[in-house]
C-alpha cells in the first residue's frame, strides 16, 4: 500500500471518538482551503451502519473565500486517492460549508486498524479524550462522548 503522509497519519492514529478528529495532525491548511483526513473506527461507524471503519475526508474554504461545492468535493475526493473501497461503500455530504466523503477501508487496510469498536465509557475513551483536551475550545472541554 502506497500511502501519502496525510494518509499514513490517519491510519496510524485512527479515531475511535469523534472528538479526536480535532487534533491538528489530521489537518492540512492550503492557501484557500483546508482538508481534514481521518480514519474513523469507533461508534460513528457502528451507529451510521457503515459495516466497518471508514476514511473520512472533510474540506472547507478558509475564511474570506466563497464555498464552492464542486471544488470542495474534488479536494475531499483527492485526499482519498488510492485508499479505501468505493465498492464497499462511499457516502458524500455537502453541508453548504463543508464537503464530507466517507469511504470504507479496504479489507487490507482494515486488518491494520481492526474492527469497529465503541470505546465510550471506558478507560481507553478517557485516555483518547485527554489526548486532545488542549485542542478543544473552552465550551467543549468537558464534553463526554
Amino acid at each position: 500500500m502506497n500511502l501519502n503522509k496525510q494518509q499514513k497519519i490517519a491510519m496510524e492514529y485512527h479515531c475511535r471518538l469523534a472528538i479526536e478528529t480535532v487534533h491538528p495532525r489530521f489537518r492540512a491548511m492550503k492557501a484557500t482551503y483546508s482538508i481534514v483526513l481521518t480514519v474513523n473506527s469507533g461508534y460513528e461507524c457502528i451507529e451510521n451502519g457503515y459495516q466497518g471503519p471508514v476514511w473520512h475526508s472533510s474540506s472547507a474554504m478558509r475564511p474570506g473565500f466563497p464555498a464552492s461545492e464542486k471544488f470542495l468535493q474534488r479536494v475531499a475526493l483527492d485526499a482519498l486517492q488510492g485508499v479505501g473501497s468505493v465498492a464497499l461503500g462511499q457516502w458524500e455530504e455537502w453541508t453548504g460549508t463543508y464537503y464530507h466523503v466517507r469511504r470504507r477501508l479496504t479489507r487490507e487496510e482494515q486488518k491494520q486498524v481492526g474492527n469497529m469498536l465503541d470505546v465510550r465509557g471506558t478507560a481507553e475513551a478517557i485516555k483518547r479524550h485527554a489526548a486532545v483536551q488542549c485542542y478543544l475550545p473552552a465550551h467543549m472541554k468537558n464534553l463526554i462522548e
